[in-house]
């Protein structure tokens, strides 16, 4: 019997689908700090944001890594 998986449904499925959503709401319509000329300069700016608060709440690095993509 197949059952489902958590890792798959949800990390890999709606909730990534969820927090892109998220970003580039933000991004295109939320917080005016983030607003920028191209939809790139935006998400790097809001993954530097991240990885500030991040920082300053002594949360690793590596929690994040993966949105490191969206910096390139």
């Amino acid at each position: 019997m197949e059952q489902f998986d958590l890792l798959h449904v949800v990390w890999l499925g709606i909730a990534r689908e969820l927090v892109a959503s998220v970003m580039l709401d933000m991004v295109e319509f939320g917080v005016p700090e983030i607003r920028a000329d191209t939809w790139d300069a935006g998400l790097s700016t809001l993954h530097l944001k991240l990885a500030e608060w991040c920082r300053q709440r002594g949360i690793r690095q590596s929690t994040v890594e993966e949105l490191s993509v969206l910096a390139c």
